[in-house]
């Protein structure tokens, strides 16, 4: 597997959301009793770009948070700030933004809602034409992918295939493998909604 790209995802060092991911990653490899180089061979990357991500150096590619939380076997969304809050408005252009694969020219992901303990987490996306969507992803919960513009052809792992554009939506398992690439020559937006039942460990 290639090594990510630290360069494709520098963020400076004072920077919030990289600081409360750097943390709860740091807080989950320690409960899981792991060292830095244990864990970075398990989820298939080096000990320094690790060391980057837990020291706030680097912010990760969403297909890293997935990498690193099946490892420790927990959920991506235990990386999440936590939030005591019972409600939560995400104006636009707000969010945390990060890309979705580690290759240069990867699509962006933003971060609308969800946080640890969460039933539900959803974030949109920006998909320029030929922008990369990482690769196969396969998680816990159920996924509900819309198209608000553009076109997107989502693949899945037992080889269904569907081509989307503008106002379609498909709803799937997440447990089965599955992944998107971008078609057509405009900039494609989604939203995603993963949702997944209270106290489930992925």
């Amino acid at each position: 597997m290639a090594e990510p790209s630290a360069h494709a995802t520098e963020v400076p060092p004072d920077d919030e959301v990289a600081a409360g991911i750097a943390a709860a990653l740091r807080s989950q490899r320690q409960a899981a009793g792991l060292s830095m180089r244990a864990l970075a061979a398990r989820a298939g990357m080096s000990q320094p770009f690790l060391s980057n991500l837990e020291n706030a150096r680097a912010m990760p590619s969403v297909a890293t948070l997935y990498r690193i939380a099946a490892a420790l076997g927990v959920s991506p969304r235990d990386f999440l700030p936590p939030t005591e809050t019972t409600v939560a408005v995400t104006r636009a252009g707000e969010g945390a933004v990060t890309p979705v694969g580690d290759e240069p020219g990867s699509a962006t992901a933003r971060l609308v809602a969800g946080a640890p303990g969460r039933m539900i987490e959803a974030r949109t996306y920006e998909v320029p034409p030929g922008a990369g969507l990482g690769d196969w992803f396969e998680h816990d919960g159920e996924d509900l992918l819309v198209v608000l513009e553009g076109e997107v052809v989502v693949e899945l792992g037992d080889g269904r295939r569907f081509e989307l554009g503008a106002g379609d939506v498909v709803w799937h398992l997440a447990t089965i493998p599955h992944r998107w690439m971008s078609s057509g020559d405009v900039t494609a937006r989604l939203l995603l909604v993963n949702a997944r039942a209270p106290g489930s460990a992925h």
